[in-house]
């Protein structure tokens, strides 16, 4: 029996904008609600131990963003492989122009930088589309082995890297910072931020992967809920194959000026997007945003495995189906706005107006904004930000290819089972799932 993913008017069920992926829409607004506790809530308790908020949530939501960015770049060009010189030049315009709104709003967001700053991720987001350019023209088992290779890979060649270059300054980027210091914002871009660019590149080819699956298939998800599920378990052993039988955690606590409490804090509250160069065992550690292989796996696995478990939630018949409706409503309207709710999420969280540690101020906040979003949706497809970053992305598509032009998709053997999107099967070179590659 398959899902249902995308948007049917079901009795007295929500119906979201024609071809939007309710699923994928319920899976970006729980990563947007995770994102906002994590910023509002502490890492720590009095203890030294991390909160609930964080053992939960840290490291987890985040990449669950990037994953369904990767599966956003899978919507915006037809849920499959792009073929075709002129197919090719509209894909990237689209995503290139995407890729510099986005950045040009995570700068003007860092230009705010204080305290209380969350850590913007835009700018990283943005760089992560201009990367997923050459990605849409290739092969989906291809994206795949891309994907694992980075995962694999990356964090090694980051920590070598990262051993000869200065310490993280832990800033987030800004048009001050990017026009007085071109290379050091490059350097904490790719290598050193809070997202760095070179470790988070796996979680776009894993959604891109995702994305060009028939999400509307109960076979389907259910094989995501378990690929997802055995490949975060399989990265949790070998984080404690190495670090226990093997001797690495004991390594790590005799290194100059280390004690238990800043190696155990860093496994549990985690990091800054980097761990360490002064040993290659800090590679295997598990912590939040450490960026290591281990890590990597299981946030990949973990997002892959919600986004299934979304997918069959939606596919449930009768009432029960009915049931998941109502309850993923208010997330999914979030999902289709994330951009613009994320943006005021950072200026109220940087205002002397926000309070952290509270419960009901993440409630009403969280509140509010579904209320928001469930009325806009009602009058417009497309959030207040989606709706401009969208208008000129397909402005972009138009003049790289001309009206009509599309993005032309070729059968990918490597990927069966591939849902084309009813609204962009014309050729339209406009995609079914507005504001989707926002996060």
């Amino acid at each position: 029996m398959g899902t249902t993913t995308t948007s049917r008017r079901r009795g007295p069920d929500p119906a979201p904008p024609p071809g939007r992926v309710v699923a994928v829409d319920a899976a970006r607004g729980l990563a947007l609600i995770g994102m906002i506790a994590v910023h509002l809530f502490s890492e720590s308790g009095p203890d030294g131990a991390a909160s609930p908020v964080q053992s939960v949530l840290a490291g987890r939501a985040a990449p669950l963003f990037a994953v369904l960015a990767g599966a956003a770049v899978a919507f915006t060009t037809g849920r499959a492989r792009v073929t075709g010189t002129r197919a090719a030049r509209v894909a990237a315009a689209r995503l290139g122009t995407r890729a510099v709104l986005v950045c040009l709003i995570g700068l003007a967001l860092g230009s705010f930088d204080t305290d209380r700053s969350p850590g913007v991720i835009l700018v990283f987001y943005g760089v992560l589309f201009v990367l997923a350019v050459p990605l849409v023209l290739l092969p989906t088992r291809v994206v795949l082995a891309v994907g694992v290779a980075s995962a694999c890979v990356m964090p090694a060649v980051s920590h070598l890297a990262r051993a000869h270059l200065p310490a993280p300054l832990g800033t987030d980027p800004s048009f001050v910072s990017v026009a007085t210091e071109p290379l050091t914002a490059l350097r904490e871009v790719f290598l050193t931020g809070n997202y760095p660019v070179a470790t988070w590149f796996a979680y776009v080819c894993v959604g891109l992967v995702v994305g060009r699956l028939d999400l509307s298939s109960r076979r389907v998800a259910l094989r995501l809920v378990a690929a997802g599920t055995a490949v975060a378990a399989a990265a949790w052993w070998a984080s404690w194959l190495l670090l226990h039988p093997l001797g690495g955690l004991s390594r790590l606590l005799a290194l100059p000026l280390g004690t238990e409490d800043p190696v155990s804090e860093l496994l549990s509250v985690g990091a800054g997007g980097v761990v360490p160069t002064d040993s290659w065992w800090w590679l295997a550690v598990l912590g939040p945003h450490t960026g290591t292989t281990p890590q990597v796996v299981q946030s990949s696995g973990i997002a892959v495995a919600v986004v299934g478990a979304l997918c069959l939630a939606a596919g449930l018949p009768g009432r029960a189906g009915h049931v998941v409706a109502v309850v993923t409503a208010p997330p999914a309207a979030l999902g289709s706005m994330t951009l613009t709710l994320y943006c005021t999420h950072v200026l109220y969280l940087i205002s002397p107006y926000a309070r952290t540690d509270s419960v009901p101020a993440f409630v009403a906040e969280i509140a509010c904004y579904a209320v928001f979003a469930t009325m806009w949706r009602t009058r417009f497809r497309r959030g207040p930000l989606e709706g401009l970053v969208g208008g000129l992305v397909g402005r972009a598509g138009v003049w790289a290819g001309g009206r009509g032009a599309g993005v032309r998709r070729a059968p990918d053997p490597s990927a069966p089972s591939v849902a084309r999107d009813p609204a962009t099967a014309d050729g339209s070179p406009e995609p079914a799932s507005e504001g989707a590659a926002e996060p």
